[in-house]
């Protein structure tokens, strides 16, 4: 390469662009008196008037470009595949950014453009301050003139500019980090990478090389950063995937190859979230101990020791719950690992104890803001106002019939076990529709963007670690103790089984006491009814259950003679027995200062007229109670704070049985049948609510439990729990998140690790079955707007699901927002309260019935119907359940126009005629207004049927004058 002469040095300069014209000439006297090119070129650097990589571009002869639109290009960086990297500055801001200069052969490609448009999007909305910031991706103009047939327009990718010391230098200069620094180094990256993965996107060249530290003063006092895309590798690539084609490409991957999940080294292999999370595992084993794991000195060695023998384990040193953590994360199987970095983050906050700070709200996935109001949760109107519209509306339809004087006690545990159940309302449907094919994945038909804000709560805030470890405000331990807690679970935990480590329990306590709980036992259901009507949330939890349900408990106020406020604990018991097939025990425990009324005549108006007899030295009254002849028990022991119910005739044994258990020993045990025994112990005794069954039981005596309303729900429960279930309970919990929990022990040839993934992948399939159920239900105006956003909270419930193995016992647990329970729990009523295919009629209607309406009548009624992306198919359901008008799609018809019924749109129209409705309906459909309705006579029924233009004219159907699509 020939060094131009000084002459031609300068004219370079001059055309370059990089000197003003008074800069230039304050600069011309040493530029004339340089002996040669090279010199002036060095003094221009030394006193910073062009940088060092602009000298050497004019020193080469080639002046440039030196210019991206506003962009100031002053060094080029090494960079992988056939895009440019440079630093530059901004010249408007002054800003000093990176500029990843796209190839534009790449970038013709429609698939890869695609793609990559796909991943800026994804990194552009990433808000870690641990990660590289991307901030745009610009077609811009090259200063001058480009080459001869060169077009003047660039691709180039904007992002931050980072600076330091990779984090694979450091350890190798100054060994491994503090275990405590290497925790909450690693929870940082992993959070980033976290948000990544919410968006769709992987990271797919994590290692220590794109990990930075920048300058600081004292060694490691710099921040560390995450560099992503497109500072951490080729952006071309897609599928993104480590280049191992050719002998040079796995050379140039170097120590690299270290953090290469084993599945990339197979032909046809791309990166996804558990490559990244094999990768965070083997971060964090390096930083924990200095050294790269598996780092044979060469990368093709590297790579297959890796994928034939595994990660060498990572030491003595490492703690138990983090060399668990790691082996996790780096399982060869990625089946094995955790599904994504969010189970990574939150399993480091329990490992090491780490309180993140709650993630932005932000939604990387849509990109708008989520809702940070637990009223927020789901579109709905304030609790407050849903519970009494519902109550208000049903009352009037629905009265209450008088309740039976032989079904009053059964019809108590029935309901109150009704209570929990609701919950699983989708197994219902699940279990109706489960040999149906199920339909493609389509939006629910609540507001998508809405679902979509929904989903994102919990992973954002939660999944972060923030509320994973036990704190003084969410449970009853804190500091080490809570930490060693959160570290057992780690090692309890089978990585071969869980998907992720179940979330950490918001209360810290022993199991439940059972004290006057008949032995024998198969059913329980726990309640803290004080502490639940002392919570905000569990209040309005209790007034979402419907008005049989708070007049259950109105009455059970009244039999204990206390408020709701002073129940300290009800614990309803229930077994089969040889001389009938269900036994019922209720036993209701005070708050200390309060007792069930001593005073005969109280009692009498509570309990009946009693006669009293003497059994195991305590004293049992024979009552009767809602015309139902019962056996009460107020232990002695207890000063009254105890009050024993069950129903006559099998009192005697119940109630002796219970008495003998207690006299024991004021903590005596009381005798459980195994698997209740052992499901019990997962419990956590302050849980707010619990319900704890065998699987036998409910398939024999116990279906009785199953009771009105509740019908449905028999089959469906027992064909999720199936054969391998010996035990199962429910448990949920108010305070500042809705907590629930499902504790399953299985059989014991059966392996906790199949069965937690099987009752997970059942539970996941609840909200698209539950879709169908509410779709189906024609609730009041008010409930059947609650009902269908129904499918769209379970959709988020089951988003945050996590599920893991303790010994024998299987867990499954969620957190959501505080406004989770009572949303979910009234839906849930209100679905069950309206069978499918039952319409609510007003009463006006059924005591004066009208005469038939016509369909042209109907299609003028006036209706609302919005949702943020459904199909025509489903949108022409919502129309014709809202009018109850029967209609079609004639699929024919429209396939000869290349219309499908399969495209999807938005609608939101309140208050209009259904009519019109339709028109826009059909106009969102097909813009081009090719389709219209006709209504046509079916044996005597008119059908709405949905047609094209053409094909109706060719039939010689009538089209009514506003059957017409509208356009807009």
């Amino acid at each position: 390469m020939s060094i131009p002469t000084p002459d031609t040095f300068r004219t370079l300069l001059a055309r370059s662009g990089l000197l003003d014209q008074a800069t230039l000439a304050s600069c011309g006297q040493v530029l004339e008196s340089a002996a040669d090119a090279k010199g002036a070129a060095r003094w221009l650097v030394e006193n910073r008037v062009i940088t060092k990589w602009q000298a050497q571009q004019l020193l080469a002869g080639r002046g440039g470009p030196f210019f991206l639109g506003d962009y100031r290009l002053l060094a080029r960086h090494e960079f992988p595949g056939p895009a440019r990297a440079f630093s530059a500055r901004h010249e408007p801001s002054g800003r000093i950014v990176n500029l990843v200069w796209l190839d534009r052969g790449r970038c013709e490609d429609p698939a890869a453009w695609n793609e990559l448009v796909r991943r800026t999007t994804a990194a552009a909305r990433t808000q870690s301050p641990v990660a590289s910031r991307t901030w745009a991706l610009e077609q811009i103009s090259i200063a001058g003139q480009p080459p001869a047939g060169q077009p003047a327009d660039e691709r180039i990718l904007v992002c931050e500019r980072v600076t330091g010391e990779p984090l694979a230098d450091e350890l190798a200069r100054l060994g491994p980090l503090p275990l405590v620094e290497a925790g909450t180094t690693m929870h940082a990256i992993a959070t980033a990478v976290a948000e990544l993965h919410a968006a769709g996107d992987v990271h797919g060249d994590l290692s220590l090389d794109t990990v930075v530290r920048e300058p600081g003063g004292p060694p490691r006092s710099g921040r560390v950063r995450l560099l992503q895309f497109p500072l951490s590798g080729d952006p071309h690539r897609h599928p993104v995937r480590p280049l191992l084609g050719s002998t040079e490409e796995i050379a140039a991957l170097g120590r690299r190859s270290v953090f290469v999940a084993p599945e990339l080294t197979l032909p046809g292999t791309a990166c996804d979230t558990r490559s990244d999370v094999y990768a965070l595992g083997c971060m964090l084993q390096a930083v924990v101990t200095g050294s790269l794991p598996g780092w044979q000195g060469d990368p093709r060695t590297t790579l297959l020791d890796a994928r034939t023998r595994g990660l060498p384990p990572p030491g003595p040193d490492v703690p138990g719950e983090v060399a668990a953590l790691i082996r996790y994360c780096t399982s060869a199987d990625p089946s094995t690992r955790y599904p994504s970095a969010a189970e990574v983050t939150a399993a480091l906050a329990t490992c090491f104890g780490i309180a993140a700070a709650p993630a932005p709200a932000a939604n990387v996935a849509s990109g708008v803001n989520v809702a940070s109001s637990v009223d927020e949760f789901v579109p709905t109107v304030r609790p407050t106002v849903v519970a009494a519209a519902a109550r208000g509306s049903r009352r009037e339809r629905r009265p209450t019939p008088p309740q039976s004087t032989e079904a009053w006690l059964l019809r108590v545990m029935a309901w109150m076990l009704g209570v929990f159940l609701t919950v699983m309302i989708g197994l219902t449907v699940w279990w109706r529709y489960r040999d149906r094919p199920r339909r493609p994945s389509t939006p629910p038909p609540m507001a998508q963007e809405r679902a979509e804000e929904i989903a994102t709560i919990a992973p954002d805030a939660r999944t972060a670690g923030a509320e994973l470890h036990a704190s003084p405000a969410s449970s009853g331990t804190s500091g080490p103790a809570a930490v060693d807690a959160a570290a057992s679970r780690v090692e309890t935990v089978s990585g071969a089984a869980a998907a992720a480590l179940p979330w950490m329990s918001p209360t810290t306590a022993p199991p439940p006491t059972l004290a006057y709980t008949a032995p024998g036992s198969q059913g329980l259901l726990l309640m803290r009814l004080a502490d639940i009507a002392a919570d905000p949330e569990g209040s309005r939890f209790l007034r979402a259950l419907g008005p049989e349900v708070e007049s259950l408990l109105a009455e059970l106020e009244r039999i204990c003679g206390n408020p709701l406020a002073a129940v300290e604990f009800l614990h309803l018991a229930w077994q089969t027995g040889t001389d009938a097939p269900l036994h019922g025990m209720i036993t209701i425990g005070l708050a200390p200062g309060h007792a069930v009324p001593a005073d005969p005549a109280v009692r009498q108006d509570r309990w009946g007229v009693t006669t009293s007899r003497e059994m195991s030295g305590e004293t049992v009254y024979a009552g009767r109670i809602g015309g139902r002849d019962v056996d009460l028990w107020v232990p002695a022991a207890e000063r009254g704070r105890v009050l024993v119910i069950s129903d006559r005739g099998h009192g005697d044994a119940l109630v002796a049985a219970a008495a003998d258990a207690r006299a024991t020993g004021p903590d005596a045990a009381v005798l459980l049948p195994p698997p209740v025994e052992q499901v019990v112990r997962m419990l956590d005794g302050t849980r707010h609510v619990a319900l704890v069954g065998m699987p036998a039981f409910l398939r024999a005596g116990g279906r009785a439990l199953f009771a009105g309303p509740l019908e449905p729900l028999a089959e469906p429960v027992l064909d999720l729990l199936g054969d391998d279930v010996e035990a199962a309970a429910l448990s949920l919990h108010f305070g500042r998140d809705f907590f629930a929990e499902i504790d399953v022990v299985g059989a014991r040839s059966v392996q906790p690790q199949r069965l937690a993934a099987d009752l997970r992948a059942r539970l996941e399939q609840l909200p698209d079955r539950v879709e169908e159920y509410c779709v189906a239900v024609s609730a009041e105006a008010y409930g059947r707007k609650l009902v269908l956003r129904l499918p769209g909270m379970l959709r988020v419930l089951v988003a945050n699901l996590r599920a893991g193995v303790e010994g024998r016992g299987i867990v499954v647990n969620t957190r959501l927002p505080v406004a989770a329970g009572h949303n979910i729990t009234l839906a849930s009523e209100l679905a069950l309260a309206e069978p499918p295919g039952r319409m609510a009629v007003p009463t006006a209607a059924r005591a004066t019935p009208a005469a038939p309406e016509s369909t042209a009548a109907r299609l003028r009624r006036k209706i609302d119907l919005s949702f943020s992306r459904d199909t025509l198919e489903k949108a022409i359901e919502l129309v014709s359940q809202e009018i109850d008008v029967p209609m079609e799609i004639l699929g024919g018809d429209l396939e000869l126009e290349s219309i499908t019924r399969n495209q999807q749109f938005g609608l939101d129209e309140t208050n209009q005629p259904a009519e019109v409705v339709l028109r826009r309906i059909l106009a969102k459909a097909d813009p081009a207004g090719k389709l219209v309705w006709v209504i046509r006579d079916r044996d005597g029924v008119e059908w709405v049927e949905i047609t094209t233009r053409e094909a109706a004219k060719k039939r010689g159907d009538g089209v009514p004058d506003a059957a017409t699509a509208e356009p807009f």
